[in-house]
């Protein structure tokens, strides 16, 4: 017959939380410099790119109302457009 005996690991619960954690954090894989340089590149080539590409379509909108004779405004200019006066 054969018995286990579990023993709890020395230490109050904080240690073993933070030694278990730094266990784990050596475990991970970590992005070189280069790497990380290159992503963070990338997110704000893009962006720029959206916001130029949304703010061409607002323009173009704009322009298409002003010239049929609509209201030339698609984003209100100030707070007080926004909520309407108060």
């Amino acid at each position: 017959m054969t018995s286990t005996v579990t023993t709890k690991p020395s230490g109050n619960r904080l240690t073993r939380f933070i030694s278990g954690l730094w266990a784990e954090m050596k475990k991970v894989v970590w992005l070189s410099r280069r790497e990380v340089a290159y992503l963070t590149g990338l997110v704000l080539l893009v962006t720029v790119a959206t916001g130029i590409l949304l703010n061409l379509i607002i323009l173009q909108i704009e322009m298409m109302c002003m010239i049929s004779g609509g209201q030339a405004k698609i984003v209100p200019a100030t707070v007080s457009e926004v909520f309407g006066g108060r």
